[in-house]
């Protein structure tokens, strides 16, 4: 965006400090060393005003559209990793018939006899 005053013109090249309400961006305040120097004017922007109303519409529909592009891609990322096995239930390891006694002492691998 372009904001002009004549005032400006002595400060080409220097640094200056801006401030604008977020409300009006038809306009800017300058400030040179914490002094204020002028108000700069947008002429492209001196006819619009923007109220406040379509400011929130906009943040609200840009937060809409970074949820769903977060969401797209979250979804894109779990599509991309394998999927985890789950560990294998201990009732497929060791079949019990419902027939067969039930030990209380507990065996390992090597304690049993071929």
């Amino acid at each position: 965006m372009l904001y002009t005053d004549p005032t400006l013109a002595a400060y080409v090249g220097k640094t200056v400090s801006i401030r604008y309400d977020p409300r009006d961006i038809t306009e800017l305040r300058v400030f040179h060393r914490d002094r204020f120097l002028c108000r700069a004017v947008s002429a492209h922007h001196a006819h619009h005003t923007i109220s406040l109303k379509d400011i929130q519409q906009a943040r609200t529909a840009r937060r809409k559209a970074l949820r769903n592009e977060i969401t797209v891609k979250s979804r894109q990322i779990t599509e991309f990793f394998p999927k985890p096995v789950p560990p294998p239930s201990r009732e497929k390891q060791n079949p019990v018939s419902p027939d067969a006694p039930r030990q209380k002492l507990v065996l390992y691998k090597t304690d049993k006899t071929p």
